[in-house]
């Protein structure tokens, strides 16, 4: 039994742990409180599954728990970039793409291409898991300016 009181697969639901809370995943694949030690019996996960991180990223966003999570989905060994085109980042009240966002820099690089994420101290640790996940740092990288320039020539030719 999850904690939304439905049954579901034991393989699916997790046992409250550090990274589960951390992650704040959903009530439905979180075990109930109750016989905690049947379900670690019974294999009931411990660590958060990466079906379960990506719910969590669509269903709560939430930017104090975005780099719990990122970590987790890196801890499954699955690369963050799996997960670049989904819209799991909040700002300014919806949620984008991470291949839609770039740090910020003094100089506007990119124009319309990409949104500035909000300046803020992050630390190393964060800042790669961030790229990792496709936000792009604001320096000039071949593979970034050939995606910028895809995207330009499809623009009306007003906007070029």
């Amino acid at each position: 039994m999850n904690r939304a009181g439905s049954v579901r697969p034991i393989g699916e639901l997790h046992i409250e742990s550090a990274a589960v809370l951390a992650c704040d995943l959903s009530e439905r694949d979180v075990a109930g409180p109750r016989y905690r030690a049947l379900y670690l019996a019974l294999d009931a996960r411990a660590h958060p599954s990466p079906a379960a991180i990506l719910e969590a990223l669509r269903s709560k966003p939430d930017e104090a728990r975005l780099l719990p999570r990122l970590a987790a989905w890196r801890a499954s060994e699955r690369p963050l970039s799996d997960i670049s085109g989904e819209e799991i980042i909040p700002l300014d009240g919806e949620l984008l793409r991470p291949d839609q966002l770039a740090f910020p820099s003094t100089t506007d690089l990119w124009g319309g291409w990409k949104r500035r994420l909000p300046f803020a101290d992050r630390t190393p640790d964060a800042v790669r898991l961030l790229e990792e996940v496709g936000i792009i740092r604001a320096s000039l990288r071949e593979v970034h300016s050939r995606g910028f320039f895809a995207w330009l020539s499809d623009q009306p030719v007003a906007r070029q």
